[in-house]
């Protein structure tokens, strides 16, 4: 098959436990570019931290933020806004049963109460400096921050719990404003109805004139079917969830032991 872009998740795929692209990536990344494939970055991670992997190994893809909810590709960059509203409601329910949650907005991560979460995702490594690179804030009630501007730009909400009370805010958001998934039994990510990596990567992939069946999608977790169900061939990674396994084409080996470059080797790509 005539691969003409490769579109894969970071955290999990990517990158490896040590959230950095290992060297064995990088050249595989690298062996794309040159053969003139797109590569796209389609993640949960905010645009900023997507954008400073790449410049950090000098790559330019296009991007997928958010889960999609801002979409870059050339010279074009695209946001899709939430409704604030039903967020502060939201917000204030998480604060009433006592569960972390983030705000996510086209300018910066709104953190309550904990940076725990920023510290897990986002820690600075020897690859990239977050701590210099994304704008965040910590705050302990959603009316310290509802009158903020920059909150009519939310793109993304996500709420934590590591003791199995997602449950009990999961029944109680709306399905049919919301496109809402699972990453991990931990968390609940909120995005608008129509934004998710597989609705991403068809923008790109129109504007660029690939056809579905010329793309591949890597990936390991909820927020990856999307894109798994638009493309010509998905794989997922080893140390995906078996659900998620199920629902791909093949296989690869895990982000600790290179299954992004093994699945290119695999299916000739490289």
């Amino acid at each position: 098959m005539d691969y003409q872009l490769i579109s894969t998740d970071m955290d999990g795929t990517l990158l490896n436990s040590e959230k950095l692209i290992p060297q064995e990536n990088i050249e595989a990344l690298y062996k794309l570019q040159d053969k003139g494939i797109k590569i796209m970055f389609s993640t949960g991670r905010t645009f900023e931290s997507a954008i400073s992997y790449a410049a950090s190994i000098d790559l330019e893809p296009c991007i997928a933020g958010s889960n999609g909810a801002i979409v870059s590709y050339e010279d074009t960059i695209e946001s899709f806004n939430l409704d604030k509203n039903k967020i502060f409601e939201y917000a204030n329910k998480c604060q009433e049963i006592d569960l972390i949650y983030q705000i996510t907005t086209q300018k910066c991560s709104y953190f309550y109460r904990t940076f725990d979460v920023f510290d897990l995702f986002y820690k600075s490594n020897s690859m990239v400096n977050n701590e210099f690179v994304l704008e965040k804030e910590m705050f302990h009630d959603i009316s310290e921050i509802k009158n903020f501007e920059d909150m009519n730009n939310i793109i993304k909400f996500d709420i934590f719990d590591k003791n199995n009370r997602i449950k009990e805010i999961y029944r109680e958001l709306d399905y049919d404003i919301f496109n809402i998934v699972i990453p991990e039994d931990y968390y609940v990510e909120l995005t608008g109805k129509k934004v998710n990596k597989g609705n991403a990567v068809k923008k790109v992939a129109e504007y660029f004139g690939i056809p579905s069946k010329n793309i591949m999608s890597i990936g390991d977790s909820g927020n990856d079917i999307s894109m798994f169900e638009y493309s010509g061939c998905s794989v997922s990674m080893g140390n995906a969830h078996g659900d998620i396994k199920r629902k791909s084409d093949f296989v690869t080996d895990t982000n600790d032991n290179f299954g992004f470059k093994k699945a290119l080797e695999m299916l000739h790509i490289i």
